[in-house]
């Protein structure tokens, strides 16, 4: 298969842990931190300094979400962010951190802290489409900077199913990531991945019949059938 993406060399390398931001820990978002844990645990025994995740979510667990998400009946009440992270920091011993709120937090006079501020990636998987349109909103700002460090913005990974499909973009939000001109459409069904050149892909990130001016964005479609 030809390379359609070129990851920036900085996240190859860097200083620091990344840093993920993760909105929503849900169904699809309690899956996602479970196996950034395990990422983790991978890219440090490679000698990379691994991620450092920080979810956000607003909700509390409730009886409806046993079973249909990653919680257990003990956990009843608690706020799903504060859930999802605890488990993961006390079987790998890592030391993320949990917001019980949504992102992005809206920049108050009390409210000035790292809630903020952006991560290397931002992973979605929240189920509307007004949270994305804020999110975009809010990252614009960051298209056009130049430093390397902890809060960079390079992507925006953005998960969203159905009841029998999935699907995941990858967009870049920096700039200067330098990206081939391919356009093609990955799709995988029954067992089988094809491609399809597709115009107009850089303006499908936001679902729900919304769209919004993008980087390159790339698609991967699960199941039968496109969202």
């Amino acid at each position: 298969m030809k390379k359609i993406h070129y990851t920036d060399s900085y996240l190859l390398k860097p200083y620091h842990p990344v840093t993920i931001h993760v909105a929503g820990a849900g169904g699809t978002g309690s899956q996602v931190i479970t196996n950034l844990a395990r990422m983790n645990v991978a890219l440090q025994a490679l000698g990379h300094p691994g991620l450092h995740v920080t979810v956000f979510d607003p909700d509390i667990i409730t009886e409806a979400n046993i079973g249909r998400q990653l919680f257990s009946e003990t956990e009843l009440g608690q706020g799903k962010a504060t859930a999802a992270v605890t488990r993961v920091n006390r079987f790998f011993g890592t030391t993320w951190t949990a917001e019980n709120c949504r992102y992005p937090v809206r920049k108050t006079q009390e409210n000035r802290d790292d809630r903020t501020r952006p991560a290397n990636i931002i992973i979605t998987c929240t189920d509307n489409t007004r949270s994305r349109l804020e999110l975009w909103r809010f990252l614009k700002k960051y298209r056009e900077a130049s430093v390397n460090n902890e809060r960079a913005v390079y992507y925006w990974m953005d998960f969203g199913n159905a009841q029998t499909t999935g699907q995941v973009f990858i967009g870049t939000v920096r700039n200067k990531i330098r990206q081939p001109a391919s356009r093609n459409e990955c799709h995988h069904r029954g067992g089988e991945l094809f491609h399809n050149r597709r115009e107009g892909l850089r303006t499908e990130l936001l679902t729900g019949g919304s769209t919004g001016k993008t980087g390159p964005v790339h698609q991967l479609h699960t199941g039968t059938s496109r969202l």
